[in-house]
Order: C-alpha cells, then sequence, then structure tokens
C-alpha cells in the first residue's frame, strides 16, 4: 500500500523528471514531430549530464518547498485558531484569513511554476493544492462571491459579509506583499524579476468578453459545486477540485481563470494593462454575477428538487 510519504517521493521523482525533459524540449535538444522516430533523439534522454538537471530541479524544488511551507503553516495556524477562539464568528474572521494568506501565497508561486515549466505544471500543481483545500479549510472559503450566496439565501448577514471579505482582502494583500519583499531582496533565485511594478494584467480579451468569461466559469464551478454536495460523492473531494482545474486551463490565456475576486486583486490590482474599473468589472462583477445566477438557477431547477428528494429518500431508508 501506498501511503502519504511514499506518494510525496513518487510525485516529487515524477516532477524532476518532468523539469527535466521539459527543459531539454525548451532548449531544442528534445524534439518530437508527429511520432517520426527519426526525430526522437534517444542520446539526449538515456545519455544527460547531471548538470542539465540541476537549474530547473533546484527551481521547481524552491517553488514546492516555499509552497509546502505555506500549506504546513496555515494548516497549523487553523489549529490554534480553533483551539484558542471559542466565539464563532471570530473563529471563522481568522480562519478566512488563513485561508486568504495561503491561497494568495501559493497561488503568487504557482504563476513562478507556470512561467518556468509551463501550464501543465501549474495546473498539476493547482489540483493537488485544491483537494488539499477542499479537506482542510472546512467553512472556510476564502472567496467573497460564496458569502453573497448565503446572505442571498439568508443564512448569513450583510454585515458578518463584509467583515469576510475584509479579513480576506487583508490577509491576501499582506502575503503577497511579503513575497514582493522577498522577490526585491533577491533572497530567493526564482524571484529574480518579480518585482509588483512590473506585473502585467492577464486580461487578454476585450472587457466584456473577459466578464463573460469568469461570470460563466465561476457559474460552472459553483453550479457543479452544488450538485456535487447534494449528491455526497465519495469521490466529490477530488471531482470538484479536478472541474475548477479544468475551467481554469479554459480561461487562462483569456483572463487569467483566477474566478476569485480576492485572489485576482491580490495578484493582479493595479497591474499594467488594465484600468481600476476594468478590474472590478471582471474580476468582481463577473464572478460574483456568475456565482449569484448559479444559486438562483440550481435552487429553481428539477434537478435539485430531484436531489433533495432522493436525499430524504434515502435519509427515510436508513435504520434508526
Amino acid at each position: 500500500m501506498l501511503d502519504s510519504r511514499k506518494c510525496w517521493i513518487i510525485f516529487l521523482l515524477c516532477t524532476i523528471n518532468a523539469a527535466y525533459f521539459y527543459h531539454k524540449h525548451r532548449s531544442g535538444e528534445l524534439k518530437f514531430i508527429g511520432m517520426a522516430l527519426s526525430n526522437f533523439e534517444i542520446p539526449s534522454i538515456v545519455c544527460f549530464s547531471p548538470a542539465a538537471i540541476i537549474n530547473p530541479a533546484k527551481e521547481l524544488f524552491n517553488s514546492t518547498m516555499i509552497i509546502l511551507f505555506l500549506c504546513g503553516a496555515a494548516h497549523y495556524l487553523r489549529r490554534t485558531i480553533n483551539y484558542l477562539i471559542e466565539d464563532r464568528l471570530l473563529r471563522l474572521l481568522y480562519c478566512e484569513a488563513v485561508a486568504s494568506a495561503e491561497l494568495c501565497g501559493c497561488c503568487f508561486e504557482l504563476i513562478v511554476v507556470a512561467e518556468k515549466f509551463g501550464v501543465y505544471a501549474y495546473l498539476l500543481y493547482l489540483f493537488l493544492l485544491s483537494i488539499w483545500w477542499n479537506l482542510k479549510w472546512a467553512e472556510a472559503t476564502a472567496c467573497p462571491y460564496t458569502h453573497l450566496e448565503e446572505a442571498v439565501q439568508g443564512n448569513q448577514e450583510i454585515p458578518e459579509v463584509l467583515m469576510k471579505i475584509w479579513a480576506e482582502l487583508t490577509a491576501g494583500v499582506f502575503v503577497i506583499r511579503l513575497m514582493m519583499f522577498l522577490s526585491n531582496s533577491d533572497l530567493v533565485d526564482s524571484y529574480e524579476g518579480r518585482a509588483i511594478e512590473k506585473c502585467e494584467a492577464d486580461l487578454q480579451v476585450p472587457l466584456v468578453t473577459g466578464a463573460i468569461i469568469e461570470a460563466a466559469g465561476t457559474f460552472f464551478c459553483q453550479l457543479s459545486g452544488k450538485i456535487i454536495q447534494d449528491l455526497h460523492l465519495k469521490k466529490g473531494q477530488v471531482v470538484g477540485p479536478f472541474i475548477g482545474t479544468l475551467a481554469v486551463a479554459i480561461a487562462f490565456n483569456h483572463t487569467g481563470g483566477y474566478y476569485n475576486p480576492v485572489l485576482a486583486t491580490c495578484l493582479k490590482f493595479g497591474c499594467k494593462g488594465n484600468t481600476i474599473g476594468e478590474h472590478l468589472m471582471v474580476y468582481w462583477a463577473g464572478p460574483c454575477v456568475g456565482s449569484l445566477l448559479s444559486v438562483l438557477i440550481y435552487d429553481r431547477s428539477p434537478i435539485s428538487n430531484l436531489l433533495r428528494k432522493s436525499k430524504e429518500n434515502m435519509l427515510e431508508s436508513e435504520p434508526e
């Protein structure tokens, strides 16, 4: 049986090898043109110098260790908060702040992974992180529109919604500024040239198109999440992150595929290429509209009624 330690070792070995082959491919030493064996350079695969793998492996290792540190620190902070703070609202605010800091810090590092190793490495790391967050965040979401959904459904008051959003933004901005400080201090090699003054917006399509993409992706993710939750799927903790990662992949080259106003604001607000109004339109209005539409449509759809009836039947059929 594979335990978690063995899985992590296998994962690290696979990523190191993938980094090597990607580096060889980018340098032009490894060529694949169709399936022609004549372009398959066996010596560059079998007989390689260890020095050729050191630089990309070191960069990937650094990014992986930073991500693991952020996840571990956030995990123990959550445990401490749940142990020390009894007031429910205050505890939720702190947990939202920790989740937002973890999300923004990890995604900042994922941008480094995407720049160095490509979008597929980025998506793989995002998928694994999404599973982790799905398992560990409990009630926290680090996402404003989930609180708006609760407010629309009458489960949260507006002041509570605003306080949670404020906690998320504050923690996210703090962590990003801290990591930007590290980038400017040259303490980490992979951060070279990543000062916030040099960042560029990810919006590569017209304003309205970008807002529609963010709204549609958020709608799709939230709607599928509600269905998964009501179905009580055993693999729901994997299916949900897979759907979210797929949505990010679709929009990656158009808007960045953030689907989260706090994440987009902490990473890209004020970057060259977007005005404040454009940023708010695409990364705040778009996702919030998509999220609220998912609530309105799902609550009134026949699917939700069928799922609720089946859930009630399952509860009634269970032995007392």
